[in-house]
């Protein structure tokens, strides 16, 4: 009984260490064309953030309050020309080398071609 208690008082220790704030999102688009109405998505929360026109070689960011991640799967769609692109339940991994005591930038980065990485930073 126990060793019981003293596993689970040390994995909620763990996971509260384990905890990651992001201050800003910010969308770099590294590609030569205009994007225009992105949009993320957090499907189980149900809430947007968008930037409206982001010019080539150029980036939109927005902070907010520190906010804990929750690792939730999100939907990406924007407007690349006359293209609508969307891509749906994208995970972010988190790097092993986070300072978890400083906060982190969420960071989309669109290429040509409609490619696009999804990362945290420092």
């Amino acid at each position: 009984m126990l060793l019981s208690i003293s596993i689970t008082a040390c994995s909620s220790l763990q996971t509260k260490t384990r905890s990651i704030n992001i201050q800003r999102l910010i969308f770099l688009n590294q590609s030569a064309s205009s994007l225009r109405d992105v949009q993320i998505f957090i499907t189980n929360t149900n809430e947007v953030v968008a930037c409206g026109y982001i010019l080539p070689k150029s980036e939109c960011s927005t902070g907010f309050p520190l906010r804990e991640y929750q690792g939730n799967p999100f939907d990406i769609s924007w407007l690349n020309g006359k293209q609508k692109m969307l891509i749906k339940n994208i995970l972010v991994d988190v790097p092993d080398n986070l300072m978890l005591e400083e906060p982190v930038n969420a960071v989309i980065v669109f290429g040509e071609q409609g490619r696009f990485s999804a990362s945290l930073k420092q």
